[in-house]
């Protein structure tokens, strides 16, 4: 079984837009196309890590709206989970437990220089 829960660019983008606009940087047209090139991007990188569905596979695939980071960064993440693989004691230095990770990432809007990156 494969669980997904993937916001639509409609739904990433008005949480983009509303975040940027509380930090006085509204977004532009070309910034929003921008990142839906990016977000199809990150959609085709997320399925590269999502195994073939068939009755063993137990895999979550879970990508988070854009939320202010408190700095001049906008952040949305996402993760490809293996929830057969048994949780262990293995945290990143965000105490982010990753042992169920078989992939994660950030997308970053950086509202100083007005561009998007893509973090693994």
């Amino acid at each position: 079984m494969i669980k997904r829960s993937i916001p639509t660019y409609e739904e990433q983008i008005v949480a983009l837009k509303e975040v940027a606009a509380k930090k006085g940087k509204p977004l532009t047209v070309e910034e929003a196309e921008n990142f839906r090139a990016m977000y199809k991007r990150v959609q085709e990188s997320v399925e590269r890590y999502v195994p073939k569905d068939g009755p063993e596979v137990n895999v979550e695939v879970s990508l988070g709206t854009f939320r202010d980071t408190g700095g001049y960064q906008i952040l949305m993440e996402g993760m490809v989970f293996d929830l057969k693989k048994p949780v262990t004691d293995s945290y990143n230095w965000h105490l982010q437990n990753t042992s169920q990770w078989l992939f994660a990432f950030g997308v970053v809007f950086d509202t100083n220089r007005r561009d998007f990156s893509m973090h693994t």
